[in-house]
Protein backbone atom coordinates (compact mmCIF):
# COMPACT_ATOMS: atom_id res chain seq x y z
CA UNK A 1 0.00 0.00 0.00
CA UNK A 2 1.52 3.39 -0.96
CA UNK A 3 1.80 6.45 1.26
CA UNK A 4 -1.51 8.10 2.08
CA UNK A 5 -2.56 11.63 2.91
CA UNK A 6 -4.33 11.77 6.27
CA UNK A 7 -6.32 14.81 7.37
CA UNK A 8 -5.49 15.00 11.07
CA UNK A 9 -7.05 18.39 11.91
CA UNK A 10 -9.70 20.17 9.85
CA UNK A 11 -9.41 23.98 10.18
CA UNK A 12 -9.80 23.89 13.96
CA UNK A 13 -10.52 27.41 15.26
CA UNK A 14 -8.78 28.37 18.51
CA UNK A 15 -10.67 30.27 21.19
CA UNK A 16 -7.53 31.83 22.69
CA UNK A 17 -5.36 34.53 21.13
CA UNK A 18 -2.21 33.52 23.02
CA UNK A 19 -1.70 29.80 23.59
CA UNK A 20 -0.02 26.68 22.18
CA UNK A 21 -1.84 24.45 19.71
CA UNK A 22 -0.95 20.79 20.39
CA UNK A 23 -1.93 17.75 18.34
CA UNK A 24 -0.75 14.22 19.08
CA UNK A 25 0.34 12.49 15.88
CA UNK A 26 -0.50 8.86 14.99
CA UNK A 27 1.65 6.25 16.76
CA UNK A 28 2.05 3.93 13.78
CA UNK A 29 3.42 4.20 10.27
CA UNK A 30 6.15 6.19 8.51
CA UNK A 31 5.66 9.96 8.56
CA UNK A 32 7.13 11.58 5.46
CA UNK A 33 5.71 15.09 5.72
CA UNK A 34 3.33 17.22 7.74
CA UNK A 35 1.70 20.24 6.13
CA UNK A 36 0.39 22.85 8.57
CA UNK A 37 -2.10 25.40 7.25
CA UNK A 38 -2.72 28.39 9.51
CA UNK A 39 -5.53 30.90 8.93
CA UNK A 40 -6.42 34.14 10.67
CA UNK A 41 -8.97 36.86 9.90
CA UNK A 42 -7.93 40.49 9.45
CA UNK A 43 -9.29 43.25 11.63
CA UNK A 44 -12.64 44.75 10.65
CA UNK A 45 -10.98 47.79 9.05
CA UNK A 46 -7.79 46.24 7.66
CA UNK A 47 -4.83 44.01 8.42
CA UNK A 48 -2.05 46.40 7.49
CA UNK A 49 1.51 45.19 7.84
CA UNK A 50 0.82 41.74 9.34
CA UNK A 51 1.04 38.23 7.89
CA UNK A 52 0.80 34.69 9.25
CA UNK A 53 4.51 34.96 10.06
CA UNK A 54 3.38 37.32 12.85
CA UNK A 55 0.79 34.84 14.16
CA UNK A 56 2.79 31.65 14.75
CA UNK A 57 5.73 31.91 17.15
CA UNK A 58 7.28 28.46 16.64
CA UNK A 59 6.66 25.14 14.87
CA UNK A 60 7.78 22.01 16.69
CA UNK A 61 7.62 18.22 16.52
CA UNK A 62 8.38 16.89 20.00
CA UNK A 63 8.48 13.37 21.42
CA UNK A 64 7.03 12.35 24.76
CA UNK A 65 10.59 12.43 26.11
CA UNK A 66 10.81 16.11 25.05
CA UNK A 67 13.21 15.37 22.19
CA UNK A 68 12.81 17.97 19.45
CA UNK A 69 12.64 16.35 16.01
CA UNK A 70 11.77 19.65 14.33
CA UNK A 71 11.87 23.21 15.63
CA UNK A 72 11.96 26.40 13.56
CA UNK A 73 10.30 29.78 13.85
CA UNK A 74 8.19 30.64 10.75
CA UNK A 75 10.83 33.02 9.36
CA UNK A 76 13.48 30.31 9.58
CA UNK A 77 11.19 27.77 7.95
CA UNK A 78 10.38 30.25 5.17
CA UNK A 79 14.09 30.78 4.38
CA UNK A 80 14.84 27.04 4.61
CA UNK A 81 12.03 26.16 2.20
CA UNK A 82 13.09 28.79 -0.36
CA UNK A 83 16.69 27.54 -0.19
CA UNK A 84 15.76 23.86 -0.54
CA UNK A 85 13.01 24.11 -3.15
CA UNK A 86 13.61 27.44 -4.89
CA UNK A 87 10.12 28.88 -4.33
CA UNK A 88 8.29 30.75 -1.57
CA UNK A 89 5.84 29.23 0.87
CA UNK A 90 2.23 29.11 -0.29
CA UNK A 91 0.17 31.87 1.26
CA UNK A 92 -2.76 34.23 0.90
CA UNK A 93 -1.64 37.67 2.02
CA UNK A 94 -4.17 40.46 2.01
CA UNK A 95 -4.77 43.66 3.99
CA UNK A 96 -8.50 43.85 3.18
CA UNK A 97 -10.68 44.29 6.26
CA UNK A 98 -12.19 41.03 7.63
CA UNK A 99 -10.44 39.00 4.89
CA UNK A 100 -8.71 35.74 5.80
CA UNK A 101 -4.98 35.30 5.50
CA UNK A 102 -3.59 31.81 5.07
CA UNK A 103 -0.15 30.17 5.00
CA UNK A 104 1.07 26.58 4.63
CA UNK A 105 4.13 25.45 6.58
CA UNK A 106 5.75 22.17 5.37
CA UNK A 107 7.60 19.94 7.83
CA UNK A 108 9.62 17.26 6.02
CA UNK A 109 11.57 14.34 7.46
CA UNK A 110 13.14 13.21 4.17
CA UNK A 111 14.86 14.71 1.15
CA UNK A 112 11.51 15.44 -0.51
CA UNK A 113 7.84 15.37 0.40
CA UNK A 114 7.94 11.58 -0.12
CA UNK A 115 11.17 9.75 0.60
CA UNK A 116 11.00 5.91 0.78
CA UNK A 117 14.21 5.67 2.82
CA UNK A 118 14.40 8.74 5.06
CA UNK A 119 11.32 9.44 7.19
CA UNK A 120 10.05 9.47 10.78
CA UNK A 121 9.10 5.98 12.05
CA UNK A 122 6.26 6.86 14.41
CA UNK A 123 6.15 3.45 16.12
CA UNK A 124 9.62 3.99 17.57
CA UNK A 125 8.30 6.66 19.94
CA UNK A 126 5.83 6.42 22.79
CA UNK A 127 4.35 9.79 21.80
CA UNK A 128 4.95 12.42 19.09
CA UNK A 129 3.26 15.82 19.22
CA UNK A 130 3.00 18.79 16.90
CA UNK A 131 3.19 22.05 18.86
CA UNK A 132 2.70 25.62 17.66
CA UNK A 133 2.70 28.54 20.09
CA UNK A 134 0.73 31.43 18.53
CA UNK A 135 -0.03 35.03 19.50
CA UNK A 136 -1.65 37.18 16.76
CA UNK A 137 -1.80 40.94 17.19
CA UNK A 138 -5.43 41.84 17.87
CA UNK A 139 -6.41 45.12 16.20
CA UNK A 140 -9.16 46.47 13.94
CA UNK A 141 -6.59 48.24 11.74
CA UNK A 142 -3.13 46.64 12.04
CA UNK A 143 -3.86 43.11 13.17
CA UNK A 144 -6.42 40.33 13.38
CA UNK A 145 -9.85 39.65 14.86
CA UNK A 146 -9.90 37.90 18.23
CA UNK A 147 -10.62 34.17 18.34
CA UNK A 148 -10.07 33.53 14.62
CA UNK A 149 -6.78 31.61 14.45
CA UNK A 150 -7.23 28.12 12.99
CA UNK A 151 -4.96 25.12 12.32
CA UNK A 152 -5.27 22.43 9.65
CA UNK A 153 -2.92 19.42 9.54
CA UNK A 154 -2.32 17.08 6.60
CA UNK A 155 0.14 14.20 7.04
CA UNK A 156 1.71 11.96 4.39
CA UNK A 157 2.09 8.54 6.05
CA UNK A 158 3.00 5.09 4.80
CA UNK A 159 0.97 2.55 6.85
CA UNK A 160 2.88 0.50 9.41
CA UNK A 161 2.22 -2.78 7.59
CA UNK A 162 4.08 -1.50 4.52
CA UNK A 163 7.80 -2.34 4.85
CA UNK A 164 10.16 0.47 3.83
CA UNK A 165 13.96 0.46 3.75
CA UNK A 166 14.60 2.86 6.62
CA UNK A 167 17.96 4.64 6.52
CA UNK A 168 17.37 7.50 8.95
CA UNK A 169 15.45 10.67 9.72
CA UNK A 170 16.28 14.25 8.81
CA UNK A 171 15.95 16.31 11.99
CA UNK A 172 15.72 20.07 11.46
CA UNK A 173 15.97 22.25 14.54
CA UNK A 174 17.34 25.46 15.94
CA UNK A 175 20.65 24.96 17.71
CA UNK A 176 21.01 28.45 19.12
CA UNK A 177 19.25 31.81 19.13
CA UNK A 178 20.85 34.91 20.58
CA UNK A 179 21.03 38.70 20.31
CA UNK A 180 24.52 39.82 19.37
CA UNK A 181 26.52 42.79 20.58
CA UNK A 182 27.29 45.64 18.19
CA UNK A 183 30.49 43.87 17.15
CA UNK A 184 32.60 40.86 18.06
CA UNK A 185 32.44 37.09 17.67
CA UNK A 186 30.12 34.37 18.89
CA UNK A 187 30.97 30.68 18.90
CA UNK A 188 28.38 27.93 18.48
CA UNK A 189 29.22 24.28 19.06
CA UNK A 190 27.43 21.93 16.68
CA UNK A 191 25.95 18.70 18.11
CA UNK A 192 28.93 16.31 18.24
CA UNK A 193 26.76 13.18 17.92
CA UNK A 194 24.96 14.34 14.76
CA UNK A 195 25.62 13.61 11.11
CA UNK A 196 25.09 17.13 9.75
CA UNK A 197 23.55 17.63 6.33
CA UNK A 198 23.61 21.43 6.28
CA UNK A 199 23.68 24.46 8.57
CA UNK A 200 21.67 27.64 8.09
CA UNK A 201 22.17 31.03 9.71
CA UNK A 202 19.26 33.47 9.94
CA UNK A 203 20.22 37.03 10.87
CA UNK A 204 17.66 39.72 11.61
CA UNK A 205 18.14 43.37 12.46
CA UNK A 206 15.13 45.50 13.40
CA UNK A 207 14.36 48.25 10.90
CA UNK A 208 16.84 46.95 8.31
CA UNK A 209 15.82 45.52 4.93
CA UNK A 210 16.27 41.80 4.31
CA UNK A 211 19.60 40.57 2.86
CA UNK A 212 21.51 43.65 4.06
CA UNK A 213 23.09 41.73 6.96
Amino acid sequence: MPAQWRHLVNDEVQSSDDATFIEELPNDGSLHALFVKVRCQNGATSGRGVTLLDVVDDLRIVTGANEQLFSLIPEELEKWYELMFGKPLEQIWTEVGSARQEMVFPILFGRNVYDPNIFLPLDRFREVNFEAPYSPTISDTVGFITGQTSFDLMALITPGNEALDYKGTLVTRRIKAFTSLASGEDDTELPPEATIRNVGIYAYEAGIEQNVD
